[in-house]
């Protein structure tokens, strides 16, 4: 009886906000339905692939008889195997000038910082630099990079138009490098 007079009340006297309320309750019921009747199998099923997925990951790796996989202990061995020593520093220097020379393209203001990684042998070494070239000095530069025997990943590339009637570019390049910090 007293919720009856409450309800009574209400739509007496907030008849918008109660047709609201009542819209935003029906709204939400629809979209819970809606949740539970369509995307959640589907979750369901992902997670269910992802774990089957986990499994065949795990089972290559630790088979012994898998040849076509690596284990862990190899992976690291090959990284290692791209990592120069941190006394080859200016080495790679040399070389990143080399392979922009090589391209006829010269390197402006060259920035280096040298960062801590999670291997504690190892040193991750952040490079900003640009160069400003034709398109195809800098696709062959890139080429030259690409191909670099040392563990070199580009993280970020800009290239943006200094003098489009002489076809030229600037090419702004974030590099990371990786040197290893015990003598080998």
């Amino acid at each position: 009886m007293v919720l009856k007079a409450i309800f009574e009340e209400l739509w007496r006297t907030n008849r918008v906000r109660t047709v609201l309320v009542l819209v935003g309750l029906i709204l939400n019921i629809l979209l819970f339905t809606v949740i539970l009747t369509s995307m959640l199998p589907g979750l369901e099923k992902d997670q269910t692939i992802l774990l089957q997925h986990q499994s065949i990951q795990r089972r290559a790796v630790t088979d012994p008889s898998n040849q076509g996989r690596r284990s862990p202990s190899a992976i690291l061995e090959k990284f290692y195997g791209q990592v120069a020593a941190y006394e080859k520093f200016p080495e790679f220097l040399q070389q990143l000038y080399q392979y922009s020379g090589d391209a006829g393209l010269n390197i402006n203001r060259i920035t280096y910082r040298p960062e801590k990684t999670d291997l504690r042998t190892v040193l991750r070494y952040e490079l900003d630099f640009s160069v400003t070239g034709q398109y195809g000095q800098i696709k062959e530069f890139l080429h030259a990079l690409e191909g670099w025997q040392q563990l070199v990943v580009v993280e970020q590339v800009k290239l943006s138009g200094q003098k489009p009637d002489r076809d030229e570019v600037v090419l702004s390049i974030r590099l990371a490098a990786y040197f290893n910090t015990v003598p080998s």
